[in-house]
């Protein structure tokens, strides 16, 4: 089912969470590709949204077995959603294998290590690192650093 703003009427005392939820997932309709958080091996994982409970948690289905989990909207993001504006405050932190393979859907384990790999020389450890560079020096810079 496509999810209506008018869903929010359901949860009157936090319909702007939801709103705010549903506007930092871009709209998403049952099926739309999303990351949710696992904290079990506390990574964000390929999933697809399937719909909002009651009880204004979103209902996902793992990409990884086809499993459904009713997450906490805060353990749910847009797919690649690698940004602090398209994370819930709140939300865990992105790890850096996770976001480079969002970035890259077709790369092996070997790719993303060896790039995780060349990013420590350059002093980027992590997503929030490899935001940060982008953000304060510009993609093209970073790149450039790589190729040093």
């Amino acid at each position: 089912l496509p999810v209506d703003f008018a869903m929010a009427d359901l949860l009157p005392e936090s319909k702007e969470t939801l709103l705010d939820m549903l506007t930092r997932l871009n709209r998403p309709t049952s099926g739309s590709m999303v990351e949710a958080y696992w904290p079990g091996t506390k990574d964000w994982l390929p999933a697809q949204f399937v719909q909002l409970t009651d009880d204004g948690q979103c209902r996902i289905r793992w990409a990884s077995d086809r499993t459904t989990s009713d997450m906490p909207s805060v353990y749910v993001q847009k797919f690649g959603g690698d940004g602090r504006e398209e994370r819930a405050p709140g939300a865990p932190p992105v790890k850096l294998k996770t976001m480079l393979r969002a970035a890259k859907a077709t790369w092996q384990e070997s790719d993303i290590r060896a790039v995780a790999r060349k990013l420590r020389q350059v002093d980027i450890y992590s997503a929030e690192d490899l935001f940060r560079a982008v953000e304060a020096d510009g993609d093209e810079h970073v790149n450039e650093r790589l190729k040093a």
